[in-house]
């Protein structure tokens, strides 16, 4: 089964954050993320606003070195000695 994520750009430092979106006030566009953040006593959930126009779904598929690859993501296709890009 494929596991439900999605990332979005955090406003505050502008990083990368995966987690669940959901609209402040219902009906609203989505543009805070919960993320549940691993620690060493356990899990914290923290929430964040979020760019909506950065948020985005993983697809279910990870690269060769083993990193998620979500909606948007630029890749490159190696065939031949040619290169081919996706986004």
């Amino acid at each position: 089964m494929r596991r439900i994520l999605f990332k979005a750009k955090r406003i505050d430092i502008g990083e990368w954050a995966e987690g669940f979106p959901f609209p402040s006030i219902p009906g609203e566009e989505l543009n805070r993320m919960t993320v549940f953040e691993q620690y060493q006593g356990g899990t914290v959930v923290n929430t964040y606003n979020i760019y909506p126009s950065t948020l985005c779904q993983y697809i279910g598929l990870k690269d060769r070195k083993g990193v998620k690859i979500f909606e948007g993501d630029i890749i490159k296709h190696y065939t031949d000695c040619q290169i081919n890009e996706y986004s």
